[in-house]
């Protein structure tokens, strides 16, 4: 089906993503993050058809089970684990936002549901920071607390850094890499 929509043909891609849904659907269940991926490229698909209305109830419920395994999962993943399902369904939330960016003059409840999506991102990944800023401070390690007080001096001396020119970082003889690492 990809084959087929990357190579123009897009209502071979259609009619092979069905069949693809269709069978994850059997194979999976309705709940499985492959079953979940196959909608969502069965939503762009459609997309691509102009079966806007579709596509938009696919993503409806890519988004909603999404949305509600975050909520079920996340917290209990490793921060190292965190970032790694977050690369990974970013790119899923950014097509969305490109198919309403292109499709809301006709259907303007995909604004908010778009709104909400970025809210709701927002607000776990903060209250995920927060979580473990809290457990590091109430642990009573002050070598732990230390290292996570210079490790925020460092985060914010690397964004100032990022601000500024080439020229500035030769001039104050900044090292980018090493403050990196650091």
């Amino acid at each position: 089906a990809t084959y087929y929509r990357v190579n123009g043909d897009k209502t071979k891609a259609l009619e092979y993503m069905n069949t693809v849904v269709d069978a994850d659907k059997a194979i999976y269940g309705e709940n499985h993050p492959e079953y979940i991926k196959q909608l969502e490229n069965l939503a762009i698909a459609q997309w691509v058809n102009n079966k806007n209305t579709e596509a938009s109830a696919n993503y409806k419920v890519v988004l909603d089970k999404t949305s509600a395994y975050i909520d079920d999962y996340f917290s209990t993943l490793s921060e190292t684990e965190k970032t790694k399902f977050w690369d990974k369904i970013l790119p899923r939330f950014n097509r969305f936002n490109s198919f309403v960016i292109a499709n809301y003059t006709t259907d303007k409840s995909l604004l908010e549901t778009m709104l909400n999506n970025q809210l709701h991102n927002k607000a776990l990944l903060l209250n995920s920071s927060s979580k473990v800023r809290n457990q590091i401070l109430a642990s009573g390690d002050e070598a732990l607390i230390n290292d996570y007080n210079n490790w925020l001096s460092t985060k914010e001396e690397l964004g100032r850094v990022y601000t500024m020119t080439k020229e500035q970082v030769t001039e104050e003889k900044i090292n980018i890499d090493s403050l990196e690492n650091k």
